[in-house]
């Protein structure tokens, strides 16, 4: 939508139900919905996008391809079996997270080490991890959103990569006041983004106050935390800006690797709010020195530790904030990919 914005000229082709954007045209297609095991899914919409994706781009013949997400890895192949330049843009593990458990750098997929629910379908599995591994070769460039993804992608598919942090609107989420009352979660709706976890830490620390933005996917876990007198649950918010205005600080008890790090911390730095997190994925990258990470998720001691740190040196934290967030301001990150996209286009040129 931004390069639109500056006069490109950009098309966009999805599968129905896909994210709806309004900046330029899309032609969309429809794919079987057929309700399956996640993986042996994924290869059956593989398979049909391929012929799908390759026909419209042989048609249009664009200059690049720029692809994510779902689509990315048969759009590459695609683009590539026509001669057609094309970019990755890879802001997450979706792809290669066959086990979401699995926290070691090295994530090939392995059949003794994957849950049950893997190992039924492991056939699948291994044909998508070699998919993939065509797919990324193939690219003319791929884009990562931070390094703990561009050390994955090495690791796991020897495939280099540069790195553009996700552009942020900022100015949707800063409040233009600040009245810090709350130790502040945001969306923990499952237990590997830390709805248990936020609750234990709460019932630890009953002396603090805290806000719970989003909803909980169990309810079980959301009448735990209901029933915490220090914890004010607000349920699903659309303006981010009045939670924000009510924080002194944003703690992250996610226990899955966060690919591209949780947008509440860059949220929350443009607010000057610092942040506590745990060590998964790129978290730690997210936080810097703009706050503290704990290394065992689980010891919620350690996590009344480092918020008792953080609320110390809140001060010196929130100057630190102000810096780190200027690597997701969004003019300056289009700016970055609009020449990832001019030096790719040059080369069929």
């Amino acid at each position: 939508a931004a390069l639109a914005r500056r006069d490109h000229d950009v098309r966009g082709y999805q599968y129905e139900g896909g994210e709806v954007l309004n900046a330029f045209p899309i032609d969309r297609t429809t794919t079987r919905e057929i309700y399956t095991p996640y993986w042996f899914g994924q290869w059956m919409f593989y398979r049909d996008w391929f012929p799908t994706v390759r026909s419209h781009l042989s048609d249009l013949d664009p200059d690049v391809v720029v692809t994510d997400r779902r689509c990315m890895a048969p759009t590459l192949l695609a683009a590539n079996d026509l001669g057609i330049p094309s970019i990755g843009v890879v802001p997450g593990l979706g792809f290669t997270r066959f086990n979401p458990y699995d926290l070691g750098e090295q994530k090939t997929p392995s059949f003794l080490g994957a849950p049950l629910s893997v190992k039924v379908q492991y056939p699948f599995v291994e044909h998508l991890f070699r998919l993939h591994h065509r797919a990324l070769a193939s690219a003319t460039e791929i884009v990562v959103i931070s390094e703990f993804l561009q050390n994955v992608l090495q690791s796991i598919f020897n495939r280099n990569s540069t790195i553009i942090r996700t552009p942020v609107p900022l100015d949707e989420v800063r409040a233009t006041s600040h009245q810090p009352q709350y130790l502040t979660v945001v969306n923990p709706r499952t237990t590997l983004k830390g709805s248990r976890l936020t609750a234990r830490i709460a019932e630890h620390a009953p002396d603090y106050e805290f806000q719970v933005a989003g909803e909980f996917a169990s309810e079980k876990d959301r009448q735990r935390v209901a029933s915490l007198n220090n914890v004010n649950h607000l349920g699903w918010v659309d303006k981010m800006d009045e939670v924000y205005e009510r924080a002194k600080l944003v703690l992250v008890p996610s226990l899955v690797e966060e690919g591209g790090g949780p947008r509440v911390v860059i949220e929350g730095f443009a607010n000057v709010i610092p942040a506590v997190g745990t060590n998964r994925g790129a978290i730690p990258e997210h936080i810097g020195d703009a706050g503290h990470v704990v290394s065992n998720p689980q010891d919620v001691d350690e996590w009344k530790l480092r918020i008792e740190q953080a609320l110390d040196h809140r001060d010196k934290m929130s100057e630190r904030a102000l810096r780190v967030i200027e690597q997701y301001e969004a003019t300056e990150r289009v700016d970055e990919f609009e020449r990832v996209l001019q030096r790719v286009a040059n080369l069929r040129s």
